[in-house]
């Protein structure tokens, strides 16, 4: 009987210890330790500073891309202004780091009664 099962039926819940996270990988170990100053292939003595100019023709009307597939049409480069909670790596498969968020849980899928995964 799964967790949900068995707090419904009275019985005592299993208490699962759940661990902070920096990274996560699908396949194998994570390449960067926590606390990692910089990837392997920035270098992080550039020069930092300057400008960037973009240019796109057509018009805009909308800077929210949440409703820009139902109305208006999107700003060209509204994509560079937010940033996700976690990004990947260009030296690793199927991981990411936090971008955003420093750390993360992962929570357990909750499964089905009487199926083989648990």
């Amino acid at each position: 009987m799964g967790v949900l099962g068995q707090a419904a039926s009275g019985g005592p819940a299993r208490a699962q210890e759940q661990t902070w996270r920096d990274g996560v990988a699908l396949l194998g170990d994570l390449k960067y330790l926590p606390g990692f100053k910089h990837l392997d292939y920035v270098n992080p003595t550039a020069p930092k500073g300057g400008g960037v100019r973009l240019q796109a023709s057509g018009t805009f009307d909308n800077f929210n891309p949440v409703v820009s597939s139902v109305k208006g049409s999107l700003g060209a480069g509204t994509a560079f202004v937010f940033d996700m909670l976690m990004t990947q790596t260009l030296d690793e498969t199927s991981s990411a780091y936090g971008l955003i968020a420093a750390r993360f849980l992962l929570c357990d899928l909750p499964t089905a009664p009487g199926s083989a995964v648990s």
